[in-house]
């Protein structure tokens, strides 16, 4: 397995790929959460045009095919592409086929970076979330995967912007997951070169609030992720402060929000405080009449 996490790149024709149905949510130990089944039939239904389109799976599905124990919450499926036809094309493209599967599908609205396709699968809900992202790297296929997988680092990346954007629980679990295989820097850097003109400062700060929004939303029997998050949110902060610097020196930013402090008279002297202290005048003269 190349330092990627794939087994080889995904260019390879639909009859060289294994279609199972049990691949997604069994690659690892962890929860594999509702409907596994019924995404890997959907995979295996969407195989060919995933193939075609190089449309890869991330998310927690996923990692668990990069054999990382990342637990599975939702129905939901992300695949991904980095080039090709227009993204809305690709989602009507992939509608029909599932359509002539057998699969009723919905399409809502979507933008040019995002579709959603909801479908029922054995009475079922499932979403499909398409995504146009720059992927730094080939998608690969991890022995036992169904359609093309995002390369590990590009999963990794993707996995931090998306916790900025929603920081829901799911995506704060699927972030720890990776923490197997990358550093808490190392992901940070990878989201900062998934993007065109990173603002490392930027996501840093974006990342910590997120990490603690997410963290406070999970449930009280999984301590460990919770106490992993409010960390790393910390470190983040400091890392921040230190490397946050004016002219005048270091700077908080936390106070940078605050209204600078306007200049102030010299207050009168307290009579109950004595006599004011100063620099002394000069001598007094003589008087008029001597």
């Amino acid at each position: 397995m190349d330092e990627t996490g794939g087994a080889g790149a995904a260019g390879a024709g639909a009859g060289e790929v294994s279609v199972s149905t049990g691949a997604v949510g069994s690659g690892s130990d962890g929860e594999v959460g509702p409907g596994a089944d019924e995404r890997a039939a959907l995979l295996a239904d969407a195989q060919p045009y995933c193939l075609r389109h190089a449309l890869a799976l991330a998310g927690a599905d996923a990692l668990r095919l990069h054999g990382l124990a990342a637990p599975v919450h939702g129905t939901d499926l992300l695949l991904v592409t980095g080039e090709g036809p227009p993204l809305a094309d690709l989602a009507t493209g992939l509608a029909e086929t599932l359509r002539a599967a057998g699969h009723y599908v919905q399409e809502p609205p979507g933008t040019a970076r995002r579709r959603q396709l909801d479908f029922t699968v054995r009475k079922l809900p499932l979403a499909v979330e398409l995504r146009r992202e720059p992927l730094r790297h080939p998608p690969v296929l991890p022995v036992g995967a169904t359609v093309p997988v995002a390369a590990l680092d590009d999963v990794a990346a993707l996995a931090v912007r998306t916790l900025c954007e929603r920081a829901l629980p799911a995506d704060l679990y699927v972030l720890h997951a990776l923490t197997a295989r990358r550093r808490e820097g190392e992901l940070l850097a990878l989201a900062d070169a998934f993007d065109s003109g990173p603002d490392e400062d930027s996501t840093a700060r974006t990342l910590a609030d997120r990490l603690e929004t997410a963290a406070a939303l999970l449930p009280p029997e999984d301590p460990g992720t919770r106490r992993w998050a409010e960390a790393w949110a910390q470190d983040l902060r400091l890392d921040l402060l230190e490397t946050t610097a004016l002219a005048d020196g270091l700077h908080d930013p936390y106070l940078e929000h605050l209204e600078p402090t306007e200049s102030a008279e010299p207050a009168e002297p307290d009579p109950a405080d004595g006599p004011a202290t100063g620099p002394a005048g000069p001598p007094a003269g003589p008087p008029d009449d001597l």
